[in-house]
């Protein structure tokens, strides 16, 4: 029996992916595409961006920004309209992750941390949302993680970041539940996804973090990284589900 309203064809549909140059982001650009579905990839990382969407064909477009820009996230969605004509799905996958205690933080690492966790996702949807009205709908799906109920050892500011955006998911619901605008939180464990989480972090912060997350039992918890093409089944998933169903959050993590 078919669902009424049930879509299970994504092609032509066009989406905005930040987050794009590595990681969870790009496992999910793939799987749009493979859906038929038309891209933008975003990112800071441009020639890791050319590569994907080459890589991907006309139905990709490398877009570089910096999302906690206003400026920079108005031209990414200028540009995805040019060249696409529409939107229909934003996936705010785009993160940064600093470890340090929180009385440690520099200015700067503060203002870049907050600005793409926090105010680049606000700058995105703010951008998407006439245009998916336009559209007749669409999808935004914020990208969370499972950190925001048990914050490890040194990243509290991110997870706080994290839980912020799961709360402004769950105000949105009432704010577009009347435009066919469905907003999703998906809140992802650890992925096996080759992204830079914690990559830049000094050797002494990394070792403190490692052994106390073990010490404490963080690691037991959070259990082996599951395979990226998990968590990006379960985005198509979400995309294909009708409409007149809210899904308010997904949770997708290791056993």
């Amino acid at each position: 029996m078919e669902l009424s309203g049930y879509r299970d064809d994504l092609r032509g549909r066009v989406a905005i992916v930040t987050g794009a140059a590595r990681g969870l982001g790009l496992h999910f650009a793939d799987a749009l595409v493979a859906e038929g579905m038309k891209v933008a990839l975003v990112a800071r990382s441009a020639d890791l961006l050319e590569k994907h969407a080459q890589r991907l064909g006309e139905n990709a477009l490398a877009v570089p920004a910096d999302i906690a820009s206003p400026d920079s996230v108005r031209e990414v969605f200028a540009r995805t309209v040019e060249r696409f004509g529409r939107l229909d799905v934003l996936v705010n996958s785009a993160t940064m992750n600093r470890l340090h205690r929180i009385e440690d933080i520099t200015d700067a690492e503060l203002a870049s941390e907050v600005g793409v966790n926090i105010m680049g996702v606000i700058y995105c949807i703010r951008e998407a949302i006439p245009l998916m009205r336009k559209a007749g709908g669409g999808d935004i799906i914020n990208v969370s993680s499972e950190s925001v109920t048990r914050p490890f050892p040194l990243l509290s500011l991110y997870a706080a970041t994290k839980a912020g955006i799961e709360n402004l998911t769950v105000g949105l619901r009432e704010e577009l539940r009347h435009d066919k605008i469905r907003v999703t939180t998906f809140r992802s464990g650890t992925v096996d996804s080759g992204g830079m989480f914690l990559s830049d972090a000094p050797p002494d912060r990394f070792q403190k973090f490692f052994d106390d997350s073990n010490a404490f039992g963080f690691m037991h918890d959070t259990g082996l990284a599951i395979a990226p093409q998990i968590a990006a089944d379960a985005l198509i998933a979400l995309l294909r589900a009708p409409h007149q169903a809210h899904i308010d959050f997904i949770s997708v993590r290791a056993r």
